[in-house]
């Protein structure tokens, strides 16, 4: 089994995603269809370098406007702290409506509630609420930043669809109830798991990954700026998240998530079976990431393999 990545490296990053999106059309078309729910990720509503640029939102309307079978396209994200449209105030998406024929929605408001199981640090299993809008869209399209994460090593293009799960349950992913503290030992052993779990109700279709700047260090929120003027995209979110790893100086199946769906059949996260599109190569824009200070202790994760 391969799958098809496509990076592009440019000067536009609404160009950049738009070209790394035309390069895996053939891949792509018959997943637009119906009604198209485009998640970018708003984690902060005031810090951009946190934040799914508009730019690279426009990108992925230009291409989905291109093709007819789309018969509803919304915009929707639960934001972290904050008021969503206040995120969409603050990052320029309310012209998006000006622009295209799109809805802007506000995930928090969701009024039906859909209930997966987690597992605790403990082994337990707790439920949480995911978005039914989201699970029953046609086509998901997740439009990441390249981050690294306090837990989990990165969050790319799966870790985004967490803005689609209800806000008071959204600290279950890390095993612990909501207003626990979090032990980060106790929580890599369960993080990746939850994910794939998360992956199996709200892996995207489509994955785009906004790599015109990522962010290193002490993220998703706090870290510092790291230049890339890339594009990533692909039908199959864990080679996209695979790719955008490495590029990130990070080695895919080291990272539990991606080695997890790798084994599960779930994608490809080995880059030796990934076939690579575009005008450049991962070893020409590779920039090593400063991981977050916690990496000694996330990669503890293998300890746990089972």
């Amino acid at each position: 089994m391969s799958s098809k990545v496509s990076l592009i490296k440019g000067n536009d990053r609404r160009k950049n995603v738009y070209e790394a999106l035309k390069l895996i059309e053939d891949c792509a078309k018959s997943r637009l269809r119906g009604k198209v729910l485009i998640k970018p990720n708003l984690l902060s509503i005031t810090r951009q370098l946190a934040a799914t640029h508009v730019d690279a939102v426009r990108g992925v309307l230009d291409f989905v406007f291109e093709h007819g079978n789309v018969k509803e396209v919304i915009v929707a994200e639960g934001a972290g702290p904050g008021n969503t449209f206040e995120g969409y105030k603050n990052f320029g998406y309310l012209s998006l409506k000006d622009e295209y024929p799109i809805e802007l929605i506000d995930l928090h408001e969701e009024r039906d509630w859909i209930t997966i199981k987690f597992l605790t640090t403990d082994l337990r299993e707790v439920d949480v609420g995911i978005s039914k809008t989201a699970v029953e869209a046609d086509c998901r399209i997740s439009v990441a930043v390249p981050k690294t994460h306090d837990t989990a090593i990165v969050t790319l293009s799966l870790k985004n669809m967490i803005g689609c799960m209800r806000r008071e349950d959204r600290g279950k992913v890390h095993g612990f109830d909501s207003q626990a503290p979090r032990v980060l030992e106790a929580s890599v052993k369960v993080i990746h798991r939850n994910l794939i779990t998360l992956a199996k109700y709200l892996a995207p279709h489509i994955s785009v990954i906004d790599g015109f700047m990522g962010m290193e260090g002490s993220g998703p929120g706090e870290g510092d700026p790291v230049f890339l003027g890339v594009a990533v995209a692909s039908t199959d979110w864990v080679a996209a998240d695979a790719v955008m790893a490495k590029i990130m100086g990070f080695e895919p199946l080291e990272i539990g998530y991606i080695f997890y769906a790798n084994e599960e059949g779930l994608g490809v996260g080995d880059l030796s079976k990934i076939r690579l599109v575009g005008n450049t190569k991962i070893e020409e824009v590779q920039k090593k990431f400063k991981p977050h200070p916690h990496y000694p202790v996330q990669v503890k994760w293998r300890e746990f393999l089972c």
